[in-house]
């Protein structure tokens, strides 16, 4: 044979693989041999389906071995004969929570609890063999098991004699993101020449980005590549070249693999002031975008606010950020789209939505409010609770009080249900549940409660069949109430409905919950509902307010955290969590847990029988009540000793851990974990923990890493949000190793360590750990409260420190609305949970989260959590890696086949992927069942939402909603005025620092805002000339003892007050009437209100002030309203214009001619022209041919044409106005950006109205627009509407026209509103047939001597000048005094008169008391004589 010096050798193989390239260098007489072992390794086109694919197989940790059913093709995965391509866009399954612990798969993502990769048809199945471009075999070729089960390579199937060398390892991450700086590891294993790696990202076949480096044996190097922000979906793919001599070298491998592109490169939060909302309100925001590294995210984002069909209603583009935070503010109309409204935010294409409710309500003239908590257990005794009724000044209710309980079921999930699967299925249990989101506060007969039960039951979701909530029973509450001695009552008195006689505003009520045990068999899983119906007799008006509550078992519930099954490594230290709380989440009473004892009993199941570990007695954890830790190592409690430890460990199978806790009141829980024994071919194993207990960014992490053999070194990565973000190695000198980590602000809130080792011949090692990082409190910023400087109460001092230059954002709300946790605040467990769930489907921490029965915000706890993954393939996927190499990972062998719709159980058996979360165990070790979510909250949520009725209070408290920049000095300090009423409030912050990024506070801040002493003014807006208006005055007095105070009209020239004489002596048109100040003497009990009326006559037309303080020992209140008074008549309008032409000469004029006499004065009638004083006049001189631009803003149809614009034509007449003039002023450059700014403004609020008429097919439509007029002209009108004035102070409830409507009884009549002295009616149109309208007006506030004579006035509202107008004498209110309605405190036969407190005594000690005065009397006058 001739010898030949050096040979360079390329073998170039085509087929169905991509092309692959080796660079041999050998000497002539080894070449022939290698080249002939080469042939037959190489075969690839053989016929024999058995034959291997190729001599090197480049590894792909998403591209597993196949293990069953070798005949499938390609076809059969959508990818032709791809496997190693995954289908991003394939159908999805349930996610896998990431902090959670807790596992939920998703397509192309691993299920830890079942032990098999899950990816749906058309997506690679990691079962089947590596079929990438480069090195792979053909895709009908499966990988061959041997008997261990253990798949190799590939070269073992041609000789066992022959040993290849692993020669590079790559791991990256599988999840691509906007603006990411993507990491590759490249590490070469066996090469004497540096390799030239080269990694690349591309886009549907478009290279984005890409890195190189030199890389030398045995050191890692890490490619660096940033994705740009701009990315968008698509086919992303990740592809990683071996290089000789450069990037232009001789190529040494290729691997390429899909990735996960997630669009989410920061999490975006939305808060907004409070949950729901009334028509008319203002909605106030904030969008707050964080990036990966906890800081703001500075970039514009665009903003949108959407209504509850999905039409945008405004939008701000572009929007720059305080500090990262945008806030915004959004002004609702008196007519909006009822629904859930939401928030839309876009920064850097990635979309968040937050939803609020918009309720339609009108407040009534005293409100109920039913109080107690949402949830009871069945064993406390009473339910309690507490019922209150005040008028609109807040002053309490006097009247009577009937309370009823009703008990329904509710059906929550019960996991119990799951503990025998041989219990008969829930047929319907995939049937999506449903809400009905109707508005309580809008009943026809205008009482906000349940009236109507099989109304009030449509309000939660029907489950299975729509009768599951009906009432089960009614029962009346009984009052043990002392009667005063006058009030008798007959011995044969019967009373149906007990009520309470003499109710005085609040009522604190218990009702003994095993009464409630007489109509159910068990309270468990009961809803129950207070309905409050309260009875003025003054006003003649019944109220109804109600609240929900929901009874839960007391029973313990013990779980481990992470739930079960568990993976551990076999001869390493194991470590668990378990944790005691109430069914429903809650946790236990301190004395119960402390008192409590928790024995853990565990065992070890192996091939040579069972063997059991020592008990063990648990202490609670410090700082975390209701939460144990229990670690253990298997040598160690096993005794295990000498040189076979870690192989008498190696043995052990699966491990039992059996949990019981007693509480101090005796009662037992258990529960139990199965531990299944980590799968590595060699039984080898290395285990990484940590002991750092509470991780924070800026401190070091400790690391241990151990190991059953001996390694040099090792290599470890930590991934956080799917981003690599520290990889390295370390030598390791003996079985266990430590190293010290900093922790940065990408690895809150939740990181990812890996670490490996990697064999000469490919074989692998791994572990991975998930920890909590706690990054939020690095910005340690402080907000005080503080009430001390000002004496009154009337206005806090508030204080925040913090970094200078920080941004804070604070928001306060009344507890009410707070405990609905609807999800508009920001909270700590929502920051913590959402900045963690960053789209990925990875390992999550042990974490437990505990609810609030008074509706607190969710309480989270969490702990490191070892990886899921049952072999070294699935540990990497867990982790969100994708590793290449040409060797092959451990995989478990599995008989399951996903395609044939078959899931694998942690440990090796199958079930059917329709079993997951069905509620029964179909696995015998229930990984079928494990992390499941069968409620995901909304429910919860809803029945919070909704379980009170609405009061007026609740929409207006909200407080401190104020965004701060912190000054140079690191302070920033300011007042507040603190609302007048008593409100219980929770003010959150949070806050944005350039260097120490997000920050919050952990808990609300709670002030309760009550003001000793201060009072409330209320009268009419509007009054008619000559009119006596009884203005109320309510003093209240919070403090705990009785107080005298002073109430003092203050005098004016504007209006004078109005005397009545003794025993109540006063004319309705003449009364005694006075300037000046007037005082009034009052006593106030403790806790309680007094009113005052004091009557006044203004003496001028137009806007007057009335001043009214009140004044005691401790403090002064003062209060001033405005009133306007109009003249009395029939408004009439002149219109005059002129157009001068001012080219030539000026014009001088000295009279308009306005058709107006000068004078009232009729000679010789007692009528008048017009009412004196009531004429006025105003001039406008404008350069421009159409007239004023914006005479009042907006323009609409009252200001413009004096019409009323309650319909959709008449609202877009309005909207028309606005924008058609806004457009004149920028045709002919008359631009002005504040009256711009303001049309926009109001163009919107008629935008919001015009949809509200938006009939589901895209039409409008409420009224009609006819033009007929007249019987000669047309048979009937157009659009009609009936103007009718009633007199001041009367009002009628929204509510009540809105049944009117709705019942139809009138014919035509489409819509009804009530205006201040008006009322509305709206006909689609009139004809000869007769048209009869019937309401009732109520007096609210006290007003005599009302005007004579009210105008009604019908019209075709788009020929105004058809109509009809009557005069109706109003004779019976004209004359009224004021002490005929009762607004004056001198009035003696009016309930306010001479208000004190009344005094029970038995008659026997009045008699005794008169007789001991007359003798007194008697003695006194024989002194005298």
């Amino acid at each position: 044979m001739k010898s030949i010096d050096l040979v360079y050798f390329n073998i170039i193989i085509t087929g169905n693989q991509p092309v692959m390239r080796f660079k041999l260098r050998t000497w002539g007489w080894i070449f022939l041999i290698a080249s002939s072992v080469t042939a037959q390794d190489i075969n690839i086109n053989s016929n024999n389906q058995n034959d291997i694919s190729s001599t090197i197989s480049n590894y792909d940790v998403n591209n597993g071995p196949f293990t069953q059913e070798p005949t499938y093709s390609g076809d059969q995965y959508n990818r032709d004969g791809q496997y190693g391509h995954d289908n991003q866009n394939g159908p999805t399954l349930d996610r896998y929570e990431p902090t959670s612990g807790q596992y939920n798969p998703q397509s192309g993502q691993f299920d830890p609890n079942n032990g098999q990769h899950n990816p749906p048809p058309g997506q690679y199945d990691p079962q089947f063999g590596k079929a990438d471009q480069f090195g792979g075999r053909t895709p009908n070729v499966p990988w061959k098991q041997d008997n261990s089960g253990f798949f190799g390579a590939g070269r073992n199937e041609i000789d066992p004699t022959i040993i290849r060398e692993a020669t590079y390892f790559i791991v990256a991450s599988k999840t691509v993101r906007p603006g990411q700086l993507y990491r590759v590891v490249a590490t070469i294993l066996q090469e004497e020449e540096p390799l030239t790696v080269r990694a690349s990202i591309t886009r549907n076949g478009v290279e984005m980005t890409e890195d190189h480096k030199v890389v030398k044996q045995g050191i890692p190097e890490t490619l660096l590549m940033r994705v740009p922000p701009t990315s968008v979906p698509g086919d992303y793919k990740l592809r990683v070249e071996g290089l000789y001599d450069d990037v232009l070298g001789v190529v040494y491998f290729v691997n390429e693999t899909n990735l996960i592109f997630s669009q989410r490169s920061m999490t975006i939060f939305i808060q907004l002031d409070k949950p729901v909302y009334m028509q008319g309100e203002k909605v106030r925001f904030r969008a707050i975008p964080i990036n990966t590294e906890l800081k703001a995210f500075n970039e514009a984002v665009d903003v949108f606010m959407l209504d509850p069909n999905g039409h945008i209603m405004k939008r701000w583009l572009s929007r720059q950020s305080n500090l990262g935070t945008v806030s915004l503010d959004y002004q609702l109309s008196d007519q909006p789209v009822f629904g859930e409204w939401r928030v839309k935010v876009i920064a850097q294409n990635q979309v968040e939505e937050s939803t609020f409710l918009v309720e339609e309500y009108y407040q009534t003239r005293f409100e109920v409010n039913v109080t107690m908590p949402a949830f009871f257990l069945n064993t406390e005794e009473y339910i309690r609770g507490v019922v209150m009724a005040n008028y609109t000044s807040g002053a309490p209710v006097r009247g009577n009080l009937t309370l009823k309980a009703i008990v329904r079921p509710i059906k929550p999930i019960e996991t119990n249900r799951i503990r025998n699967r041989n219990r008969n299925r829930n047929r319907n249990r995939d049937e999506e549940r449903y809400y009905d989101n109707r508005m309580y506060n809008r009943n026809d007969d205008r009482r906000y409660g349940p009236q109507n039960y099989d109304e009030l039951e449509n309000r939660y979701d029907d489950y299975n069949n729509r009768d599951y909530n009906r009432p089960i029973a009614e029962k009346y509450f009984n009052f043990d109430e002392h009667m005063p001695f006058w009030f008798k009552i007959s011995e044969n008195y019967y009373e149906p409905i007990p009520s309470l006689k003499f109710f005085y505003g609040v009522y604190e009520f218990k009702y003994p919950i095993r009464e409630l045990l007489n109509y159910v068999s068990t309270l468990d899983g009961m809803e129950v509902v207070i309905v409050a119906t309260v009875g003025e007799r003054f006003l003649d008006e019944v109220i109804e307010g109600y609240s929900t509550a929901r009874i839960f078992n007391s029973s313990i519930k013990l779980s481990f955290l992470g739930g079960s099954p568990q993976v551990y490594k076999p001869g390493m230290p194991i470590t668990t969590y378990v944790a005691a709380s109430f069914h429903d989440g809650s946790s236990l009473p301190l004395e119960r847990l402390t008192n409590g004892i928790m024995e853990v009993f565990a065992y070890v199941e192996s091939p040579g029988g069972r063997r059991d570990l020592p008990s063990r007695q648990l202490l609670m954890l410090n700082g975390n009540p209701g939460v144990w830790e229990y670690k253990f190592d298997i040598k160690t409690e096993l005794g295990l000793e000498g040189t076979r430890t870690f192989d008498a460990a190696s043995q052990s199978g699966s491990i039992r851990i059996q949990a019981r806790f007693r509480d101090g009141l005796g009662n037992l829980a258990e529960t139990e974990l199965l531990l299944l024994s980590h799968h590595s071919p060699n039984n080898q194993h290395i285990k990484v923990f940590t002991s750092t207990i509470v991780p924070q960014v800026g401190a070091n992490m400790i690391f241990h890493i151990k190991s059953n053999f001996f390694i040099r070194k090792f290599n470890y990565m930590i991934i956080s949000k799917g981003i690599v973000l520290v990889s390295s190695d370390q030598d390791m000198s003996d079985y266990i190793a430590t190293m010290s980590v900093p922790l940065s602000a990408e690895m809150a809130p939740v990181a990812t360590i890996v670490v490996w080792h990697l064999g000469r011949y490919g074989e692998v090692t791994v572990d991975s750990l998930t920890f909590p990082v706690n990054g939020i409190s690095r910005n340690k910023f402080t907000v005080y409260i503080n009430n001390k400087k000002a004496r009154t109460g009337h206005k806090v001092e508030v204080a925040i420190y913090g970094e200078p230059g920080s941004y804070v954002g604070l928001s306060g709300i009344d507890r009410a609305f707070y405990t609905m946790q609807a999800g508009n605040e920001l909270t700590y467990a929502k920051v913590i949970s959402k900045m963690a769930s960053f789209d990925e489907n990875t390992n999550g921490t042990h974490q437990h989260t505990w609810s609030s029965h008074e509706g607190n915000p969710d309480d989270l706890v969490y702990f490191p959590s070892s990886t899921y993954g049952i072999d070294a393939n699935r540990t990497f996927e867990y982790a969100g890696l994708v590793v290449f190499s040409d060797f092959e990972l451990p995989r478990r062998w599995s008989r399951c086949n996903l395609t044939l719709g078959f899931a694998e159980c942690l440990n090796g058996a199958c079930y059917r992927v329709e079993k997951r979360c069905d509620y029964f165990k179909d696995c015998p070790d229930g990984t079928d069942e494990a992390g499941c979510k069968y409620d995901n909250g909304t429910e919860l949520a809803m029945f919070r939402k909704y379980r009170f009725n609405r009061i007026q209070r609740q929409y207006e408290n909200v407080w401190v909603w104020k965004d701060v920049n912190i000054g140079p000095h690191g302070r920033y300090i300011f007042n507040i005025p603190v609302p007048p009423r008593p409100v219980h409030w929770m003010v959150s912050a949070f806050s944005m620092s350039p260097k120490l990024g997000f920050g919050m506070i952990n808990k609300a801040i709670e002030y309760i805002g009550v003001l000793p002493f201060f009072i409330n003014v209320e009268m009419p807006n509007l009054c008619m000339q000559g009119e006596q208006v009884g203005i109320r005055v309510t003093v209240f007095n919070y403090m705990m003892d009785a107080m005298e105070a002073t109430v003092v009209l203050l005098g004016s020239p504007d209006y004078k007050f109005v005397h009545v004489e003794e025993n109540g002596v006063v004319r309705s048109y003449n009364p005694r009437t006075s300037f000046g100040e007037h005082q009034f003497f009052i006593y106030i009990k403790p806790q309680d209100a007094a009113v005052v009326y004091l009557p006044i006559v203004p003496t001028r037309l137009g806007d007057i002030d009335v001043t009214v303080y009140a004044s005691t020992l401790i403090g002064k209140d003062q209060i001033t309203r405005r009133i306007h008074v109009e003249a009395d008549g029939l408004p009439q309008y002149r219109h005059q214009s002129m157009l001068l032409d001012l080219s030539n000469r000026a014009y001088a004029f000295q009279y308009m001619h306005v058709n107006v006499t000068e004078i009232p004065i009729i000679p010789y009638e007692y009528d008048r022209y017009y009412v004196y004083g009531s004429n006025k006049a105003r001039i406008s001189v404008v350069g421009d041919v159409v007239g004023p631009i914006f005479p009042t803003m907006p323009v609409n149809a009252t200001s413009i044409l004096h019409l009323p614009m309650e319909s959709a034509e008449q609202n877009m007449f309005s909207f028309a106005a606005n924008m058609y003039t806004t457009l004149y002023m920028r045709y002919t450059q008359q631009r002005n950006k504040t009256l711009e700014k303001l049309a926009f403004y109001y163009m919107n609020i008629g935008y919001q109205r015009q949809l509200s008429f938006m009939q589901p097919d895209g039409s409008f439509s409420l009224f009609r627009s006819d033009w007929w007029i007249h019987l000669n002209e047309s048979p009937r009108s157009g659009l009609t509407v009936l103007d009718v004035t009633i007199p001041t102070g009367y009002i009628i409830q929204q509510q009540d026209l809105d049944a009117y409507i709705l019942s139809r009884r009138v014919r035509n009549l489409q819509r009804a509103k009530y205006l201040e002295r008006k009322v509305l009616f709206y006909f689609d149109y009139l004809d000869n047939e007769e048209t009869c309208i019937n309401f009732t007006v109520e007096r609210w506030y006290p007003v005599a001597n009302m005007s004579r004579y009210l105008p009604i006035r019908v019209y075709d509202y788009y020929a105004p000048e058809r109509f009809n107008e009557t005069i109706f004498d109003a004779l019976s209110t004209y004359v009224l005094d004021i002490c005929h309605v009762c607004g004056s405190s001198q009035c003696p036969y009016c309930w306010i008169y001479n208000t004190t407190s009344r005094v029970s005594a038995h008659m026997m000690i009045v008699l005794c008391t008169t007789f001991i005065l007359i003798v007194k009397y008697f003695q006194l006058q024989d002194s005298i004589i």
